[in-house]
Order: structure tokens, then sequence, then C-alpha cells
């Protein structure tokens, strides 16, 4: 019965990482950027429109992609899988290297008590991190 709580509270969750932003970063235009980060979400809008069981969290040169209901499905493995391979080929279409790791486990999201700050953390989160480090 445990194991069964615990698939039910974990997710799906896709951790991208852009190589090379910080260069990125000192040689392009603030909306030259602006622009590969929305080319790149732009190709997860179209899987976002058909579905929307995916959300997105993006900072500096990451990605990330968590499945949203929680809980095991292979569904939902089949999704972050196409939207892992949707946006690598939109960041590799404009030369832009990346890499990354899906993991299941544990990520919460919540707002704070104040409901203005987002706070995201999680066993997924670690392993996805861990798991992109080693490809490098």
């Amino acid at each position: 019965m445990r194991k069964n709580t615990a698939i039910n509270q974990s997710r799906y969750l896709l951790f991208l990482d852009i190589l090379g932003f910080s260069e990125l970063v000192e040689t392009q235009s603030v909306e030259e950027i602006y622009a590969v980060i929305d080319d790149a979400l732009n190709a997860f809008g179209r899987w976002e429109e058909l579905n929307g069981l995916f959300k997105t969290i993006y900072f500096s040169d990451t990605f990330i992609f968590y499945q949203e209901p929680k809980g095991y499905g292979n569904w939902a493995f089949l999704d972050v899988y196409a939207i892992g391979g949707m946006v690598l080929s939109a960041l590799l279409a404009k030369g832009i290297p990346a890499r990354g790791a899906i993991s299941f486990g544990e990520f919460e999201v919540k707002l704070d008590a104040t409901g203005r700050h987002q706070v995201y953390f999680g066993k997924a989160l670690i392993e996805a991190y861990k798991a992109e480090q080693r490809e490098s």
C-alpha cells in the first residue's frame, strides 16, 4: 500500500540544460536570447495545446517540464519523452546544444504562504539534475 501511495504522489520530470548558455548571454543580444527561449517553448506550446498535462519552469539555462497531475502512467512517460525531443530539436535547429534527463519521483510545486512565491523541490529534480550532469 505504501508503494502505491508513493507512485500516486510521484510524477515525471524532464530537466534540460542549455549548454554554453553563459557564452550565449555574453555574445548575443537580449532579444536574440529571448527568441531562442521562445522558440524552444513554442515547440512545447504545441504539445501543451493538445493535452496540457505538463507544466514548465524556466530559469537561466534550465528548462523543467513536470507532469500535472501526479501519478504513474505510461502515457506520461511517452509525453515527457516527446516533449524532450521537440524542445531539443527546436534548440538544435538554432545551433544551440542541450542535454537532459528524465526522472520519476517526488517533485513539489506550490505557492508559499503569501501566495506570491513559487516553491519547487523534490527527489525527482535532484535525480534528473545529477543524471544530466553525468552526461558531461
